[in-house]
This record gives C-alpha cells, sequence and structure tokens, in this order.
C-alpha cells in the first residue's frame, strides 16, 4: 500500500503532463503532421522513463527511512523484486497511456473499448493467480502481465496502423 501510493505519485504527474499535450495531439491530427506524435512520444516516454527510475531508485535506497516514517508499525518491507515489479509496471502505464491519449485526441477509440474490458478481465485472472502463488509481488507481476498480453502492445499498433498510418498521406 506504501509503494502504491508512491508510485501513485508519478501516474498523476504524468497524467497532468498528458492533458497538458492533448491540445498538441489534436493539432498534429488537424494539420496532418505525424512528427508532432514522434517527437511528443520520445520527449514525454523518456521523461516518464527517466522518472520511474530516478523514483524507484529512491525508493530502493532509502526503503529503511520511508518504512519509519510511512509505516512504523506495520512490519513490512520492500523488496527489491517488489520494487522493481512497482517500476516495470509503472513504466508499462506511462508507454500505454501515452498511446491511449493519442488514440483519444484523434477520436479513435475503437481498439480501446475493446482491448481495455480484456485487459481488465484478464488482469483479475492474472492478479488472482499472482496473489496465490508469489503473494503481492504475484499481484504486481499479474498486472503487469495483462498489460504486456494486451495494450501494451494493442494500442500502439492501433495507433500506428489507423491514425499514423492516415497522416501525411
Amino acid at each position: 500500500n506504501v509503494l502504491s501510493k508512491i508510485f501513485g505519485l508519478i501516474n498523476f504527474l504524468y497524467a497532468a503532463l498528458l492533458q497538458s499535450v492533448w491540445p498538441l495531439c489534436a493539432e498534429a491530427k488537424y494539420k496532418d503532421d505525424k512528427s508532432i506524435y514522434n517527437q511528443i512520444k520520445v520527449k514525454y516516454i523518456g521523461f516518464g522513463a527517466i522518472l520511474v527510475f530516478a523514483i524507484s531508485l529512491f525508493i530502493y535506497l532509502a526503503r529503511d527511512l520511508i518504512i519509519l516514517l510511512l509505516a512504523r508499525d506495520a512490519g513490512i518491507s520492500f523488496s527489491f523484486t517488489l520494487i522493481a515489479f512497482f517500476a516495470i509496471y509503472h513504466m508499462i502505464r506511462i508507454w500505454t497511456d501515452t498511446y491511449a491519449m493519442f488514440l483519444l485526441s484523434t477520436g479513435n477509440m475503437r481498439f480501446l473499448y475493446i482491448s481495455v474490458p480484456c485487459q481488465a478481465l484478464l488482469s483479475g485472472v492474472l492478479q488472482w493467480y499472482g496473489s496465490v502463488l508469489f503473494g503481492l509481488p504475484g499481484i504486481i507481476l499479474g498486472l503487469i502481465m495483462s498489460y504486456i498480453l494486451t495494450v501494451s502492445w494493442i494500442l500502439p499498433y492501433s495507433f500506428n496502423k489507423n491514425v499514423q498510418g492516415r497522416l501525411c498521406r
């Protein structure tokens, strides 16, 4: 729960960042300029990955202090594996959230309507199995696998095929 709250801050910051980029994406579609999407991908996914890595490293190095300050009497610990799984999950979220915003900003939501419910269903099943087999790290691993098996490739594929393929023709 403590790690979820700390890493949740990353999602909040990145979501705010994506909201600020939405008008640029709408303008890119209006101008039929796919170079704007490419610039946003490189700049913002890169920034998000650096942010996740830096916060993950900080959490790992300061984990005893974080537990002392935020969960003194909870009797918890943060293993390297758990921190790494949270980092991987949030890097995948940065990737998928960026492509979801691209699709939403262009009004191309068909693949979102299909892939997100599939991801959610698969997520529930994989988290349950992961928790039974591995405990808390298994829950995060179930989330990671549900994203990898669905939206992490479906959303970029949909964007590249249905949006970028139509731009600049």
